[in-house]
């Protein structure tokens, strides 16, 4: 006596041999089809996978260590600049350092859209309005970096 398995009963009803039901049952799989829906979510988990996996500028910054891009919106001493701002070094620093000090107002985009911080501008730096930098907005003792 021989054990008739599901799938040699499907191929018997089908009227063929069991491979040809393996082809079947393949054919339906690829048939089958997804709503738009389920489509774009599972696109848009494998885009956010990559995204967080990967985001280096330039290979050396890094978007999980806090680094963004950003353009300048303000150059100024640490006591004229007055922009509201999201995050502001001069907090950090002693009072006697942001009254002598050069900083600058960064614009970028955020979870809540524009978003600005204040960062103290080294000595040497040439950094204006309007320039293109990479901002660290975790660690204010990392000095903007030209885009």
């Amino acid at each position: 006596m021989t054990h008739d398995t599901g799938a040699d009963t499907i191929a018997k009803a089908a009227g063929g041999a069991r491979g040809e039901v393996v082809l079947l049952s393949t054919k339906l799989m690829a048939d089958i089809r997804l709503s738009p829906v389920p489509r774009l979510v599972i696109a848009a988990m494998a885009g956010l996978l990559i995204i967080s996996c990967a985001i280096k500028y330039e290979g050396m910054y890094d978007y999980r260590e806090g680094w963004r891009k950003a353009k300048i919106a303000e150059v100024g001493s640490g006591q004229k600049i007055a922009r509201r701002s999201s995050g502001d070094c001069r907090k950090e620093m002693a009072t006697e350092v942001v009254q002598i000090g050069r900083f600058a107002v960064v614009q970028f985009e955020g979870a809540a859209g524009h978003q600005y911080r204040i960062v103290p501008l080294p000595k040497q730096s040439t950094l204006q309005l309007g320039d293109l930098v990479y901002v660290n907005i975790v660690d204010c003792a990392r000095p903007p970096i030209p885009r």
